[in-house]
Parts: structure tokens; sequence; C-alpha cells
């Protein structure tokens, strides 16, 4: 169902009489789509169709939870005060008042911490375990980086090697590097297969793309300027300093590939140069326009496509050499006696998956799921909520 609530006075009336139905609505902010989660919610209760302990209602955060809350304290306590709600109506709504503070309604990672609290044998944790805030999360993943961070900078193996090659920007350092990419992998790690590492000869890569750069640099002195600055002129002047560096270098040295694989990034990188027009220019006679221009586009196309396969091919080395930090973090934290919010969605999705009877009880004892802002729930969060709401205990989502 889509469009705008205030407009779609039959989308709306539909959402509050079929009760039977689930419905996606897709609307734009301030729409008025919670008011309309509420009012479903009350009608539920109103038609004696469902209790409050009997319904889920899942919000992006807890300050969203509250307010909804309120709203559907408010909105109760006017149906029930209003003189054309029948008696019957109101002696539920008078009931849903004193439920109200049990019902489930919060953040998924709330919803997820209450299940695993009330199912911890199946779910084979501490039933007194805590869920770590943000910074103890972080100084426990720090802690176990920290052990392994000298020897694998001591001696690095290739993806590590090749990433600390990688200069950066804005003050970052390559530890700083390194437990990104180890955080990343902790916030991923509902992804256990190893990531596939698809052949790729980079050295080789690496010359036919020098080549490459090396005839576009010839171009330089083919092109220039009529009068001052002419900004066309960038890249061709970027590719000669790196052919003449490149020179320098290896009349002294072997080839560097580690370091050439970050230049090439560099290299290719701002798109906007690499397509500025010929303005203020002029070409050498019998030098065709649209032939430096295409062998521009071409070079620019070369340096994209090497860097792509690079970053899959590093990120792939990473991913192996890096998830030993992720096994230790998971060590950390059961030492501690928390789960961070990962783990609450794992384990809440491997304790429904896994366990019929969990499911079954679940999925019994509840009768509607409302998840508000579900454009904002991930793959892992979704599955948790399909699992709750099927129809058929014995089949998983």
């Amino acid at each position: 169902m889509t469009g705008k609530l205030p407009g779609d006075h039959l989308e709306r009336q539909r959402l509050l009489d079929d009760l039977d139905t689930t419905f996606v609505v897709e609307a734009a902010a301030g729409t008025g789509k919670t008011t309309v989660l509420v009012d479903r919610i009350v009608a539920l209760i109103r038609r004696g169709r469902a209790r409050l302990h009997e319904i889920i209602a899942v919000t992006f955060t807890e300050k969203a939870a509250g307010e909804m809350k309120l709203r559907l304290r408010t909105k109760l306590e006017r149906v029930r005060e209003d003189d054309k709600t029948p008696s019957e109506e109101k002696q539920r709504l008078t009931a849903a008042l004193e439920e109200l503070e049990v019902m489930r309604i919060g953040t998924i990672h709330g919803l997820c911490a209450d299940l695993l609290r009330e199912n911890p044998v199946e779910a084979g944790i501490d039933p007194l375990f805590e869920v770590s805030a943000e910074g103890e999360s972080l100084a426990l993943l720090e802690a176990a980086f920290e052990r392994q961070f000298q020897a694998l900078v001591a001696q690095p193996p290739e993806g590590v090697r090749r990433a600390l090659r990688r200069r950066r920007r804005g003050g970052s350092t390559p530890r700083l590097e390194l437990l990104g990419a180890v955080r990343d992998l902790v916030e991923r790690r509902d992804f256990a297969a190893m990531w596939r590492r698809d052949p790729f000869r980079r050295n080789e890569a690496i010359d036919e793309v020098v080549k490459i750069v090396e005839q576009f640099a010839l171009r330089r002195n083919q092109v220039t300027a009529r009068r001052g600055r002419a900004e066309f002129l960038d890249v061709f002047e970027r590719c000669f300093r790196f052919v003449e560096d490149l020179k320098h270098r290896e009349g002294v040295s072997p080839r560097d590939y580690d370091g050439l694989e970050h230049q090439l990034r560099e290299l290719g990188s701002g798109k906007f140069d690499w397509e500025r027009r010929a303005t203020n220019v002029k070409f050498d006679d019998n030098v065709p326009q649209h032939e430096v221009i295409n062998e521009r586009t071409a070079t620019y196309n070369a340096l994209q496509r090497f860097s792509r396969l690079a970053d899959a091919d590093l990120s792939a080395c990473l991913h192996a050499e890096l998830r030993p930090i992720v096994d230790s973090y998971q060590v950390e934290k059961s030492r501690a006696g928390v789960l961070d919010f990962v783990d609450l969605l794992l384990l809440t999705r491997n304790l429904l998956r896994d366990h019929q009877s969990v499911r079954a009880k679940l999925q019994r004892a509840v009768k509607h799921v409302f998840v508000d802002e579900f454009q904002d729930t991930d793959p892992l969060q979704s599955e948790i909520v399909l699992l709750l709401s099927a129809d058929d205990s014995s089949v998983s989502a």
C-alpha cells in the first residue's frame, strides 16, 4: 500500500477494518504512519481480537517506543471516555490500559534481550547476561585487537601488508584503519562464511594499467592551454608526473607492487577531473580532439576497473586474516558476561530458527506484530520478525 495517507481515506480505513491482513505501508515522513499503527492496535483491542500482551510493537529507538506508548495510552483513554463507545469495548480498553506497562513495545534489541532471558537454556546463554554499552563493546574489541596487532604488523600477511601501504587521509593511522576493518567484520559476523576470492593476477594487472597510463601520459605534450591555466590538463599532468616518478624509482629499485596498487587507485580518483570539458586548450595539428578524449576515458575506465578488482581481492584477504580477532572478541565478551547488539540478534534468530518448541510457543502467544520504520530493519532483524509471525511453526524463515 503506497501513497500519502491523509489523502487515501479508503486505504486508511482498510488498515483499521481489515485486521486479518498483513500490510506494508509506504508513505512520506509526517503523513501519519505511526498514528495509523496506534489506531490499528486500538481497533484490535476494541473488537476483542487481541489483548495488549498478545501484541508486539517494534520501534527504531527507545525514544520512539516511549512516544508510541504515550500515544497509545492517550488514544485508549480517549476512546474509553467517548460516550459512543459501547460498554463492552470500554471494559476491553480499561483492561488494556492496565496491561500497557507490560506490553512488548520497544526496540528490536530490547525485544531480543527479553526473549533470550525467557529462554536461556534453549539459547545456550547465562540468564544473568548483561547487554554491553557501545563503549564497553569497543573497549573489549580493542583489547582483543591489541593482542594481535603488533604481530600482524611485525610479520604482516598479504592483505594486511597491502592495506598498510595505502596512505590515509584526515589523520588516520594504519592501526585505526585495521581496527575499523575489524569493527566492520564484527557488525557483519552473522555472515560467517569465508568471502569468495576470485582469481586476480594483481601484479600482471598493475603492469597492464601502468602501460596504459604511460601511453596516455604522452598526450601531455599534444595539448596546451591557450591562456593561463586549463583544468582540462590536470589529469594529463598527474599521469605525466606519475610516469616520471615511476621511472626514477625503478631506475634504482625493483617495481613496488604494493605501493603501485595504492598509487593507481589514487590516480583514478576524482571522476570530475577525468571528465572536464576541453575548454581553453589547443590540440596539436594531426591530433584529433575526440581521439584524445576517448583515450582519456579508456585510461580512466582501466584505472577504475583495476581499483574495483584490487579492492575486492584485498577485502577477501583481510576477511580471512582479521577473522581471528573477531573470535578473540567473542572470548572477551564471554569472560565479561556480556552480549553486544549483534549477539542479541544472532542468538534470537538462532533460538527461533532452531527450536521449534520455543517458536511455536511464541507464535501462539503473539497474535500481532507491528514494526514501525520497517525500512530501517536489516535482513537479520527481518528474519526474526518473520519467524515470530509465521503461520507454520515447523517452517523456518
